[in-house]
């Protein structure tokens, strides 16, 4: 697992592979949406486009082991948590979820929408959304849901840099929903995303580029002071791998962008289970 930053949680990088074995058998080819697990044994080549990501399968497939426990994630934000950019709408959430399946880990979804094709395909992603209606909509979905998340996916922001809203303050904003998760639930792990670049709207990633330095600032010095403890845990997760070309119109993940920011989002929850932080 690769990281730019010591400490806790602090980057994530895209680097991790999956090898799979294979048995030769009488060739079928399957195009399917998704990418296979590696407990199944096939031969497989995956291509991204910007539009879809295709899996190609050589070989029959065995069952996949079933994780032995479900970790609750509330998926929190805007309309990229919901899954603009793609046809499925599956957002980062689809490869988040088959990479801890690959780690044998199972993650149960909880939110009030459900948006992609997913079985699980529920969320709190709201389109349109800024930091403080992001914060009403976790709030409530905390209060109301009988499963609590031990995991939340925070990813707020965009639409107040977009909207050039109060945006000296807009990263204090997401530090202080960060706190009110933990005041609601102490013992979740609360893992914060940079936002992808808005090529449309800041041409020179000025509003972008200064709002991620100064959330991620706010995050890691929270880290430092927690000193690794089990309350207040919090995470940065930076999702600068997403490009220009990663996006399908200028403000939402294409598919391609989706499978990186999902990579991010699982190196880091990989990294909290590895420290304790989250318990499997």
């Amino acid at each position: 697992m690769r990281r730019s930053g010591d400490g806790d949680l602090t980057f994530y990088g895209i680097e991790k592979h999956h090898s799979l074995s294979f048995q030769a058998s009488a060739p079928t080819v399957l195009t399917i949406t998704i990418s296979l697990p590696a407990t199944q044994t096939a031969a497989h080549t995956n291509t991204i486009s910007s539009n879809t990501i295709t899996t190609t399968t050589t070989a029959a497939e065995t069952a996949t082991a079933t994780p032995a426990k479900a970790i609750t994630v509330l998926p929190l934000g805007d309309s990229i948590t919901f899954g603009l950019g793609t046809a499925d709408r599956n957002s980062y959430r689809q490869f988040l979820q088959q990479r801890l399946k690959d780690d044998a880990i199972g993650i149960d979804y909880i939110g009030s929408v459900r948006s992609g094709t997913l079985t699980d395909n529920e969320n709190e992603g709201h389109s349109g959304a800024v930091i403080d209606q992001i914060r009403a909509f976790g709030e409530r979905t905390i209060a109301a849901s009988a499963q609590k998340p031990e995991v939340v996916t925070l990813l707020a922001g965009t639409n107040d840099v977009a909207r050039k809203l109060d945006l000296a303050n807009a990263p204090a904003r997401v530090l202080s929903l960060v706190d009110r998760i933990h005041a609601l639930l102490p013992h979740a792990t609360v893992l914060v995303g940079s936002i992808p670049p808005l090529p449309f709207i800041d041409r020179q990633n000025v509003g972008v580029g200064h709002f991620n330095d100064v959330l991620q600032n706010l995050v890691q010095a929270r880290i430092a002071a927690n000193g690794n403890g089990t309350a207040n845990k919090v995470g940065w997760v930076s999702m600068e791998e997403i490009g220009v070309e990663d996006l399908a119109d200028g403000v939402h993940p294409n598919a391609g962008g989706y499978v990186k920011m999902g990579r991010a989002w699982a190196s880091a929850m990989e990294d909290a289970i590895g420290k304790g932080l989250v318990i499997v």
